[in-house]
């Protein structure tokens, strides 16, 4: 499994939350830092995020995974759960087979392979995009402060 892209220093940090997030986001817009700096030390949780790469079999014999079990991922595109509900689908369909066109309890674990073959290219997509994200995310850097104007819409009345 690989930690977020963050240096060396934020990733053992365990107190000075509020310095560390200052730290991190020194380079964005007024309001962010404010936020930041009106919040306090007890409200701010950390909660680290980890990836890990796809494994690429996902059973032997009798047993299969699905979900996160399977293809665990980051939470940036909000898909997780999406990908465990379209195995689980998948996964009936396949064992229907069994049921319906009487398929021997000894082929059941050729039945799973077939399952984990039709689902590993799609996942694998959406793994690939997932990280893409979380990539993107982790080095983005801020262009512009609109200060209280117009276009950040924290300016009130008065910005009008």
């Amino acid at each position: 499994m690989y930690p977020l892209p963050f240096s060396q220093k934020h990733i053992n940090l365990v107190e000075g939350k509020k310095g560390r997030l200052l730290d991190l986001f020194e380079s964005w817009c007024s309001e962010v830092i404010t936020l930041i700096s009106e919040t306090s030390e007890s409200k701010i949780l950390r909660r680290d995020v980890y990836d890990q790469d796809i494994i690429r079999s996902w059973g032997r014999g009798r047993v299969t995974l699905l979900g996160d079990a399977a293809h665990a991922m980051l939470p940036n595109l909000g898909q997780g759960g999406c990908m465990a509900i379209e195995d689980c689908y998948h996964l009936i369909l396949e064992l229907e087979k069994v049921a319906t066109e009487g398929i021997t309890s000894n082929e059941i674990s050729l039945v799973l392979q077939r399952y984990a073959s039709k689902r590993i290219a799609r996942v694998s997509a959406i793994h690939v995009a997932s990280r893409m994200a979380s990539e993107m995310l982790s080095k983005y850097q801020p262009h512009m402060d609109f200060g209280s104007g117009r276009l950040s819409g924290c300016g009130g009345a008065e910005a009008q």
